[in-house]
């Protein structure tokens, strides 16, 4: 276990392709609490939209 890590640390361009995929994981992760985040928004958005409507429909009644 321990050879593993230090032949990891001598060879820089294995350390570079562990740090790209760390961080492919972290932005993959960033994006899909951004979508996540957006559709909540604007599904919130959605919704006192269509309250609203329904409001004004029964206020002309």
């Amino acid at each position: 276990m321990s050879a593993a890590i230090v032949i990891r640390e001598q060879n820089p361009l294995k350390q570079e392709i562990l740090r790209l995929k760390q961080a492919f994981r972290l932005k993959r992760r960033c994006l899909q609490a951004c979508k996540k985040a957006e559709t909540t928004v604007a599904n919130r958005k959605r919704v006192s939209t269509e309250s609203r409507l329904h409001h004004m429909v029964n206020m002309n009644r």
